[in-house]
């Protein structure tokens, strides 16, 4: 059953009533392999939304991961729970979107090997709503479309919820974006629930000791690319250590070079932002 806001009406006026903190749910099935349509992968991601004053959105992994560093920086977990909680709570998608709505600003919190980046990221974008409507994941919703990074967007939002956000770092609709998608449907984001939530949730990413590095989004597009370029040239560069020419163990015991741990990833050739 979907959650629908009520709206109470009042002589001459009316009121939203929004209790303080939603998550939403959505679902992303994507294609990392451009020239490969038989290649898809999918993940889950939650939009935490504060209202009336910011979000942070997330792959579902990386808000499980973020929540056992908060433990260990509590004291509750030991240090050694963190590397626990990265095996077990995989993703592709090592980043988190803050928005800050009094800002119009937008952080991105993004990890890359062993580094932390935050830059900022567009606010607004230049929507065009249609007057295309439809029945979308059961919201009454309209259409409307955008381009960002190299794609070209279709996203369908309704009035039904009132709170203009949405996945990724989409905003600047009047009502949440209940899917989001390339015009290639490279990239599907289809809402899966919205409900009240009670739990505790920060509204930044915690960090436990290393300080994130501030650079420009042109800068980032430039990082990630090396890093899916060769991974093992971008962490000896990055840390001074030969990763190129060190070693590795089986599991049979036999020490190899570490080259021969190089997987082909030709097949990363597809990222959200193209440019």
């Amino acid at each position: 059953m979907k959650t629908i806001i009520t709206l109470l009406f009042l002589v001459y006026t009316s009121q939203v009533i929004l209790p303080s903190t939603y998550r939403v749910k959505y679902s992303l099935i994507y294609q990392p392999d451009s020239t490969n349509s038989k290649r898809v992968a999918s993940e889950n991601f939650f939009l935490y939304l504060h209202t009336g004053e910011s979000s942070m959105f997330g792959p579902e992994g990386r808000f499980k991961s973020d929540s056992v560093r908060a433990l260990i920086k509590k004291g509750v977990l030991s240090e050694y729970a963190q590397l626990d909680g990265q095996n077990r709570f995989k993703t592709n998608f090592k980043y988190f979107v803050c928005k800050d709505y009094a800002k119009v600003e937008t952080i991105v919190h993004e990890s890359i090997s062993t580094d932390r980046f935050t830059y900022a990221a567009p606010s607004t974008f230049n929507w065009k709503i249609m007057a295309e409507q439809d029945s979308v994941a059961g919201y009454f919703c309209t259409k409307a479309t955008a381009n960002h990074a190299g794609r070209d967007y279709e996203a369908w939002f309704t009035t039904d919820i009132p709170i203009s956000d949405g996945p990724h770092i989409f905003r600047g609709l009047p009502g949440l974006i209940v899917k989001l998608y390339d015009s290639r449907n490279h990239y599907v984001f289809m809402l899966q629930s919205f409900q009240e939530f009670k739990g505790e949730r920060t509204l930044s990413p915690t960090y436990i000791s290393a300080t994130p590095i501030r650079i420009d989004q042109e800068k980032i597009i430039s990082i990630r690319s090396e890093f899916r370029k060769d991974r093992l040239e971008y962490m000896s560069r990055r840390t001074g250590v030969d990763f190129k020419g060190g070693t590795f163990t089986t599991l049979d015991g036999v020490t190899k070079p570490a080259m021969e741990a190089r997987v082909d990833r030709s097949w990363d050739n597809n990222p959200l932002e193209l440019k």
